[in-house]
């Protein structure tokens, strides 16, 4: 009988509730690669079901500068560079606004570009602690602040980066049935 232990593995210098959450991501980052690499042409990371809609080369950028925006400027209470933003289109993709086309690149250059992010993200998150996990950060817009603790926006980037994987995969398996 073959047996497959599958665990979440936390970072040896992090403490163990910390080491856990940034293990999820490690593990939901994975699982999206995986079931990427190898497996998809640079024509179907920029083909968009429609004038506007997002294409997987969009969404794997989103997902990144996502990532970056919540760790180095809610955690670390930094600013992402211009040219941050504008290499992983921060400004063009949002709500309520068309996708942009993605860049013609192989698969690998997206994921060098999302593996960019997460080690600024693990060098970030190591020097914090299991404290700091209920610390709130907050936003402010107009006369509304929202505030987060350290342990949602983990819970967050999880989240938004295993919706965005269904849909990657959605319109991977599209492209796929109307070519």
């Amino acid at each position: 009988m073959r047996i497959e232990r599958v665990r979440l593995m936390p970072p040896p210098d992090a403490d163990l509730q910390l080491g856990y959450w940034i293990a999820s991501m490690d593990d939901v980052r994975e699982d999206l690669k995986q079931s990427l690499k190898g497996r998809i042409s640079e024509k179907e990371l920029v083909w968009q079901s429609y004038q506007g809609g997002s294409s997987i080369g969009v969404l794997l950028l989103h997902i990144a500068h996502t990532e970056a925006w919540w760790i180095e400027e809610m955690i670390a209470g930094g600013r992402l560079s211009d040219s941050f933003k504008k290499d992983y289109l921060f400004k063009e993709f949002g709500p309520g606004k068309p996708a942009p086309p993605a860049p013609r690149k192989p698969y690998q250059w997206y994921f060098e570009k999302m593996d960019k992010v997460r080690t600024r993200t693990r060098k970030i998150l190591l020097k914090h602690r299991d404290d700091d996990l209920d610390t709130i950060r907050y936003q402010e817009e107009g006369y509304e602040r929202i505030e987060f603790s350290i342990r949602w926006i983990f819970y967050h980037l999880i989240e938004h980066e295993a919706h965005h994987r269904g849909q990657i995969l959605m319109l991977r398996n599209l492209f796929r049935h109307t070519k």
